[in-house]
C-alpha cells in the first residue's frame, strides 16, 4: 500500500523504519519514489556552487520530499508550521534538538518536531539528505532565533 498522507506519526513511524533499515544493514541508502529510485545524486554545477541547495522531488497536499545539499552549519533555528524527517545521506555532523547532541553520520535518521529549536552542526566538508516535510514546505519555512547560544 502507497502511504500518500503523512501525518506527524506516520512520519515518526517512517523515520523509525528508515532508521531500522539502515541499522539492520540493507547498505547505501538510496530514494525510492513512485516515479523513480535515487541511488546517487547529480548536482548541477550551479548547485555544487552554492553553499546550500533544497531541491523539490515531490509535493502532495500532506507533505513534500527534498533533497538538501549543504557546506556548512545551520543556525540555530525552528520550523513553526512543519514537522521535519531528516535521514543524512552523506557527511556527518551533530544535530542539536531538544537540549541534547547527538553525533549523526551517513544513514542516521532524525525527526524535528514541529517549533522545536534546533541545529545542525556540520563536521565534513559537505552533508546531503532527504527531507519529508509535513506539511509541504512553505514559504517560511524556517525561522532564525537570533540573540540564542548554540550549545
Amino acid at each position: 500500500m502507497f502511504m500518500t498522507r503523512m501525518d506527524s506519526r506516520s512520519a515518526y513511524l517512517v523515520s523509525l523504519a528508515l532508521g531500522a533499515a539502515v541499522i539492520g544493514g540493507c547498505g547505501t541508502p538510496q530514494i525510492v519514489t513512485p516515479d523513480r529510485i535515487i541511488s546517487r545524486i547529480d548536482w548541477t554545477q550551479e548547485e555544487l556552487a552554492k553553499e546550500k541547495v533544497i531541491r523539490t522531488l515531490r509535493t502532495t497536499e500532506q507533505a513534500s520530499y527534498h533533497l538538501l545539499r549543504t557546506t556548512k552549519s545551520e543556525p540555530l533555528h525552528v520550523h513553526d508550521n512543519n514537522e521535519l524527517t531528516v535521514v543524512l545521506l552523506s557527511g556527518k555532523g551533530t544535530m542539536h534538538l531538544g537540549g541534547k547532541s547527538t553525533k549523526v553520520t551517513s544513514g542516521d535518521v532524525f525527526f524535528v518536531p514541529k517549533g522545536a529549536a534546533h541545529w545542525f552542526e556540520l563536521e565534513s566538508s559537505v552533508a546531503e539528505a532527504y527531507l519529508v516535510c509535513t506539511p509541504p514546505m512553505g514559504k517560511n519555512f524556517r525561522r532564525i532565533i537570533k540573540g540564542k547560544v548554540q550549545q
